[in-house]
């Protein structure tokens, strides 16, 4: 029926809703709602119907505080009948939100679109607090164990998202935490706001990572959530034959760091929560408000302007048959085999680069039209498979030149962490698998590892400094050796130690007759508070000052004390710069292989995923490589001498 309020100085028609009375029952700011009256503009002499009909005519009205005997009629938002006053005088009467209708289905020319929603501080607050987020509502007896635990506290996002353009797309969720569980109340909360908008929504949550077996993503790191986002599109399409592009894809996150991953990928990402933040800054506190649920093109932060997503270029592509590029083969793998989407055409495949300036080529799999992102191809190096062929983009730039009589020294380090590296038994026993394994994947010369119980067993045949300070090693290729080792615990810390060795490589280094090798677990304090300078100095003698290599969990992105302090002088170059630390909640840069070697060039890195999360191993920073090679003895002169 049509409803018209014929008092207070409207007319305009609206749909009526339901309501539910609760008498004796007042709501006002801090008990229970968010005022949208004062007592100067609410309205007197109404009935019951009148004070609805006004709600009724404000999107923005939950409920409306009636008092009988003058008629008067306060709107309200936010609210949450369990936290608003009792008063004999007063009614108050709870709006039911009718179901949206149902969307009509696109027109053959139309266009999907797809809206993610992070869980914890996104879909949900602050577990508890709507003193500081009058507008977030307590799910009392519904336990979230994510952060500070308590009962269940939703966003304004999801008491509403029915009222956003999310309404008009498809839902998913990636979540880092697991929303309590399989089976959990918070899932069947959260799963049922979601479905309001969104009837195709499935009642199945996907299995925990970020392989995706339903949209409904948990236990997906922070960090690697974009890597969920083509599995999401992929089952809608399967499920629904949604046909849903990149730039139809609009994900909200309150964490920075799992909003700056999407820049270039061709998604639509903000970060939200902006207002209102906790853990000093580095997540949300209310979660989402419906103001910043927009259809907002490009990448933006709090805080910024967006990044508007680059338009696909019109790049041509060279076909090679029969080939496939992948890591060690012409290709760094941009995508995974659970992040390469499948039912694709070689068209929509090589789009997927156009909109991607670190993709250079695509391998394609033209059985089930698998699409896999490549970076710095090199077809010269392209395996050969019959299932395969790769395109490689015509704009793509040269391969960095090689520089002649440069000596290998590929790194890879890894701190395990504690307990599981050194109390599980069978975490290490992994742990040490894995760490052979990568050593071999990434051709390593050098390798360290911290805080895993007998990593040397990890690399048999391969001389090493034996195990050191905090469970600390550095471990050598065949072919190189070490002439002298020891180990330290820094500060007087069992539990921050490094293990160094004097060590001669296969092939000489020009300048460094010896070099000086480093494995560290570096202290959380002031980097000119560290001691082990001396232990260090013992040990490698003059090729301190110029021929040091140090990997380690520095435990800060920028290393300039910490080195001044362990070696001395500054760094000629460090290496990565990306998020390893620590899971579940990976948020920090803190693992590099740094040197104060002249001439020292980095020609590509490896960071892996963890690999012990089904322990689960807390703390465990992502295993790191650095391909670092150093002028060698032949060089005309310390630099380099390159060939295209």
């Amino acid at each position: 029926m049509k409803r018209a309020c014929l008092s207070c100085g409207f007319t305009a028609m609206v749909n009526s809703s339901e309501y539910k009375t609760f008498e004796g029952k007042t709501c006002w700011n801090g008990h229970g709602a968010i005022e949208i009256d004062t007592d100067s503009s609410a309205p007197s002499g109404l009935s019951t119907d009148m004070c609805e009909a006004r709600c009724d005519d404000d999107p923005s009205c939950d409920c409306v505080a009636f008092m009988p005997s003058h008629g008067k009629c306060w709107k309200r938002k936010a609210c949450n009948m369990n936290q608003c006053g009792s008063d004999a005088s007063y009614n108050t009467y709870m709006r039911i939100p009718s179901p949206p209708a149902p969307s009509p289905p696109p027109s053959p020319g139309g266009r999907d679109c797809l809206c993610i929603f992070d869980i914890d501080r996104t879909l949900t607050g602050k577990q508890g607090d709507t003193q500081r987020c009058p507008a977030n509502s307590i799910q009392s007896g519904v336990y979230d164990s994510a952060y500070d635990r308590g009962d269940l506290t939703l966003s304004e996002l999801t008491q509403k998202v029915a009222g956003t353009f999310c309404s008009k797309c498809h839902l998913g969720t990636i979540s880092a935490g697991d929303a309590n569980g399989n089976g959990s109340a918070e899932r069947a909360v959260l799963h049922d706001r979601l479905a309001v908008a969104d009837s195709d929504l499935p009642s199945e949550w996907s299995q925990p990572g970020c392989s995706v077996t339903s949209p409904l993503v948990t236990s997906c790191a922070d960090g690697q959530k974009q890597h969920a986002v083509p599995g999401i599109i992929q089952w809608y399409k399967q499920s629904m034959g949604a046909q849903i592009a990149d730039g139809d894809v609009y994900f909200f996150d309150d964490r920075s760091d799992n909003i700056e991953p999407f820049r270039s990928l061709g998604y639509n990402a903000r970060q939200i929560s902006c207002a209102t933040r906790d853990h000093g800054g580095s997540i949300g506190y209310c979660g989402a408000e419906l103001s910043e649920i927009t259809a907002t093109l490009g990448v933006t932060v709090c805080g910024e302007a967006p990044t508007v997503n680059p338009s696909p270029s019109s790049d041509s592509y060279t076909e090679y048959t029969s080939k496939t590029a992948y890591r060690g083969h012409g290709g760094d793998e941009i995508d995974s085999e659970d992040t390469a989407p499948s039912g694709l055409t070689v068209s929509s495949c090589e789009d997927r680069c156009n909109y991607d300036n670190a993709c250079s080529c695509v391998s394609f799999r033209p059985s089930d039209g698998k699409c896999w992102k490549r970076g710095n191809c090199i077809p010269s190096l392209f395996g050969s498979d019959s299932h395969f062929n790769t395109y490689v983009k015509s704009s793509s730039p040269s391969p960095a030149p090689t520089p002649v009589g440069a000596v290998d020294v590929t790194t890879l380090h890894w701190n395990v962490h504690r307990p599981c590296g050194t109390d599980n038994s069978n975490c290490i026993s992994l742990a040490q698998q894995r760490l052979g394994q990568i050593a071999r994947e990434v051709g390593a010369k050098v390798v360290g590892a911290v805080e895993l119980k007998n990593a040397v067993d990890a690399l048999p045949g391969w001389q090493s400094t034996g195990m050191q300070c905090d469970n600390s090693a550095v471990m050598v290729a065949p072919g190189w050796s070490i002439s002298k080792s020891g180990g330290y615990c820094m500060n007087q810390d069992s539990a921050k130690g490094f293990a160094v060795a004097l060590v001669t490589p296969d092939e000489p280094v020009y300048g460094c007759p010896a070099l000086c090798i480093i494995m560290g677990h570096v202290p959380h304090s002031s980097g000119s508070a560290i001691s082990g300078h001396s232990e260090i100095a013992s040990v490698c003698g003059d090729a301190v000052g110029s021929c040091s290599i140090m990997m380690g969990d520095w435990n800060a992105e920028d290393i300039g004390s910490r080195w001044n302090s362990l070696i001395g002088g500054s760094t000629t170059l460090v290496e990565p710069h990306d998020i390893t630390c620590c899971y579940p909640d990976y948020r920090y840069r803190f693992d590099h292989t740094a040197t104060n070697i002249q001439g020292a060039i980095s020609t590509g890195k490896t960071v892996y995923d963890p690999q012990l999360t089904r322990f689960p191993s807390y703390n465990e920073h992502k295993p790191t490589s650095v391909q670092l090679r150093l002028p060698g003895l032949s060089s005309a002169s310390p630099e380099f001498i390159f060939v295209a």
